[in-house]
């Protein structure tokens, strides 16, 4: 069995699929509320386990701020994540072949913090308060992407992974009479240089 590491320079939107958490009032008031577009970075263990699958860990720091907003109004507070998780990749070429796609699907967690400075009055409060807080919530990994075999021991790679977690009602919290429902979703196109050893 062969180990590969990846250091991982990544790109991360949350808006190619833009779909994120609702919350709503029970007068039909709603707001949407989610993760602004900001980058991401980490690495990656890739063990070759089969011909075609491959188990792989990675971790991603993912900066960028919690907001709401509706048609009257928005608001921001600084935010981080860090998001780790276990795939398994199934290839659709030889591990000899120079490329390889492959999909991928696992799962992991992915820990919230709120870390910036809250309003003295946050705008849209009556639906969603973003508090300065820390979440942990179960994360579901799918994707796929190419694997470049470039020369004797390095590797390109490309993918894009949907990172999903239920709504994370401690950081995106409801007011009294709010509800907030629905899933997150990361969609991260990433780019990855490493070597194989």
């Amino acid at each position: 069995t062969r180990f590969k590491c990846d250091w991982s320079s990544d790109v991360c939107s949350s808006d190619l699929i833009a779909k994120g958490l609702s919350a709503e009032l029970p007068n039909g008031t709603s707001a949407d509320a989610g993760l602004r577009n900001s980058a991401a970075a980490g690495f990656f263990l890739r063990d070759d386990m089969y011909s075609g699958v491959s188990g792989e860990f990675r971790y991603l720091y993912r900066w960028g701020a919690h907001k709401v907003e509706n048609s009257t109004g928005k608001a921001r507070l600084g935010a981080h994540s860090h998001l780790f998780h276990y795939d398994l990749l199934f290839h659709t070429a030889p591990a000899s072949a120079p490329l390889r796609p492959y999909v991928a699907v696992g799962a992991g967690g992915r820990i919230y913090q709120g870390s910036g400075t809250p309003p003295r009055v946050q705008p849209l409060s009556n639906l969603v308060l973003l508090r300065k807080a820390t979440e942990t919530r179960p994360m579901l990994s799918l994707g796929g992407g190419i694997r470049w075999n470039w020369g004797r021991n390095k590797v390109v790679q490309f993918d894009l992974r949907d990172y999903a977690t239920p709504a994370p009602r401690k950081v995106f919290a409801p007011s009294a009479t709010s509800t907030v429902s629905g899933w997150i979703h990361d969609i991260v196109p990433q780019i990855s240089v490493g070597v194989k050893f």
